[in-house]
């Protein structure tokens, strides 16, 4: 498996504090069968800056430290970016890192709200021909009253990625429901662990995976491993065809 959302990188952000504990959540993603992590730290959010040449600096030393320890695992580069007005223009002067190098950009919205300018920043990456990556959306508290915003998001090119942990219940039982809803109507293009540590958030991706084959189909999955084997060796993923428009009901009657 690949893991393309995840706070592996030691006293960068919130995730873990010391090299030794980001040595433990790099075995634990390996006893999971995870081979390949992006690497994302927060950058822009108001509390972390972590720009493009810190994390490759990190990134470099981090790997010479797993193969040190001959812990099989590969990490690449990325950032998870909060959107902020002056992210264009940080992605222009290199401070913003799409993963792994390619054109594809982890974006993550406020928890509460939605940018009054983020239809016309997703216009512009489209321009750009970056593709954003929509990070746990099934979060969001806006989204979760108005799920159907996705629909717009994805015709103008976003992709959108669950957190491993909100599919099996550790974010609680609403965002559960709606990240399970947003999978069915598959809006979903990747799940990722967004893991912070190897006690607390932790990388929990094979539970996902085999959820989501249960619940959704092996097809799903497949896909979702198929993405993120994308990213990894540098291509680019293609939006999916918008899920046709569902009303606001329809999106709360799942059961699970």
């Amino acid at each position: 498996m690949i893991d393309i959302h995840c706070h592996i990188l030691p006293s960068l952000d919130d995730g873990p504090k010391r090299l030794d504990e980001a040595l433990r959540m790099a075995s634990q993603a390996v006893a999971e069968g995870v081979h390949t992590i992006i690497a994302t730290p927060h950058h822009a959010n108001g509390v972390f800056e972590n720009d493009a040449a810190t994390v490759l600096r990190s990134v470099r030393a981090f790997n010479q430290e797993l193969s040190d320890r001959e812990i099989p695992l590969r990490v690449l580069p990325g950032q998870e970016v909060r959107v902020h007005a002056a992210l264009l223009e940080e992605l222009e002067g290199g401070s913003v890192i799409p993963l792994n190098n390619g054109r594809n950009l982890l974006l993550e919205l406020p928890s509460a709200r939605i940018p009054d300018h983020f239809l016309d920043l997703l216009h512009e990456l489209q321009v750009l021909r970056i593709t954003p990556i929509i990070a746990h959306p099934e979060r969001n508290a806006a989204v979760m009253r108005e799920p159907e915003m996705l629909h717009q998001w994805a015709e103008l090119g976003a992709l959108h990625q669950v957190t491993a942990g909100s599919l099996t219940g550790l974010f609680g039982k609403a965002v559960r429901r709606l990240a399970m809803g947003l999978c069915r109507q598959r809006f979903i293009d990747f799940v990722a662990s967004d893991a912070h540590g190897p006690d607390r958030r932790t990388v929990g991706l094979r539970a996902a995976y085999e959820l989501a084959s249960r619940e959704f189909g092996d097809d799903l999955a497949d896909r979702w491993k198929d993405n993120a084997r994308q990213l990894a060796e540098g291509g680019t993923i293609e939006a999916s065809p918008p899920p046709v428009r569902q009303t606001r009901r329809r999106f709360f009657v799942w059961k699970l």
